[in-house]
């Protein structure tokens, strides 16, 4: 993403900030003896890690949108209370909404999103398919879920992983992006505006402006990505999407203290260099010639020398020799030099 490009607008407020859990060992009838690997929570959950999530919790994200969607989309929201199904499935619903409701023109019978958003899920088992129905289904699996509270029973199936784990967030994973990103500081790279909540109104801070990561939360609306609060004394709070400072040093009109702190030191290498080179230049040529030089003009009658220090190397030289002596025509560009045995006497740009 182009770095000037992002807007820190976060136009609905953020309320689902998630803190860490204590989780409890849950033990149901259906478990089985499960092979426990290292999860080391740096990601959330999806289709290639969720084997792995045995032990964590998860947390179902609120997003009053999803209740939309659902009238429309509603397999994407399917919990079960049995781990395998065939085609009776929708039978076995977690939390479903009233059976025969109509939404929208069509008739569905879903998971109440109202009943299971912002809830947390522990992460009990993999129950596999035993007794499949079929032989096409014999390697399914899916993931037992024991709600915090209720301690109600889900199972989240393996073909639904890819659509639900964009609403799960796996609560480690989110803890140790707190530890990561709280407290460190960050600095506008160009002029961009912030949001402010004292009066609703966008505005302009100016770059370099320093901002500390006072928080981590969920956005409560679209995609739900996590959002970086961010906090000035003057300015306030602005925000931004996680996935714009995550994993570089410069993205999304953000850098790093590090970064911030490695480009004044390149700068101040820079002024130190062209301190010095203007000095040198003074003292080689004078004042009069070192300012053409340093403002990268030449002059009819400088030297080769003088137009190297000014202009570069050119891209070509074409030399003729003759009795008249040696005349060069150097190439920058659209623009040539030439010079009579050495001296500049001539300029076409």
């Amino acid at each position: 993403m182009n770095k000037f490009s992002l807007i820190l607008l976060v136009l609905l407020p953020i309320n689902c900030v998630i803190a860490q859990i204590t989780t409890l060992k849950f033990n149901t009838e259906k478990t089985t003896t499960p092979i426990i690997e290292h999860y080391d929570s740096l990601e959330s959950l999806n289709f290639q890690n969720a084997k792995l999530h045995i032990g964590q919790t998860i947390y179902f994200k609120k997003n009053k949108h999803l209740v939309v969607d659902a009238e429309i989309f509603p397999s994407l929201y399917y919990l079960y209370t049995k781990p395998n199904f065939g085609f009776d499935g929708s039978d076995y619903l977690y939390k479903p909404n009233q059976k025969g409701k109509k939404e929208s023109t069509y008739e569905f019978k879903y998971c109440d999103y109202n009943q299971i958003m912002g809830k947390y899920f522990y992460v009990n088992n993999i129950i596999s398919n035993d007794n499949p129905q079929f032989s096409g289904d014999k390697d399914k699996w899916s993931l037992e879920l024991i709600e915090t509270i209720s301690r109600d029973t889900a199972y989240l199936i393996q073909e639904n992983l890819n659509t639900l784990s964009k609403y799960f967030l796996t609560v480690g994973y989110f803890e140790k992006l707190k530890k990561f990103y709280v407290g460190k500081i960050y600095f506008y790279v160009p002029y961009v505006m912030i949001f402010d909540f004292n009066n609703g109104l966008g505005m302009y801070i100016p770059e370099g402006t320093e901002l500390k990561c006072i928080d981590l939360s969920i956005k409560d609306d679209g995609d739900n990505n996590i959002i970086a609060i961010l906090e000035n004394s003057k300015y306030g709070k602005s925000f931004v999407d996680i996935n714009e400072i995550k994993d570089t040093y410069i993205a999304g009109g953000l850098e790093t203290l590090e970064a911030h702190n490695a480009k004044i030191a390149k700068e101040q290498l820079l002024k130190n260099a062209k301190i010095a080179r203007n000095q040198l230049l003074i003292k080689k040529y004078g004042q009069q010639i070192a300012n053409l030089i340093i403002n990268e003009k030449v002059k009819i009658g400088f030297t080769k020398k003088m137009c190297l220090d000014s202009w570069g190397e050119p891209e070509t030289i074409n030399t003729t020799t003759g009795s008249f002596g040696t005349h060069e025509q150097w190439v920058y560009d659209n623009s040539y030099l030439y010079f009579e045995n050495g001296k500049l006497t001539a300029i076409q740009n």
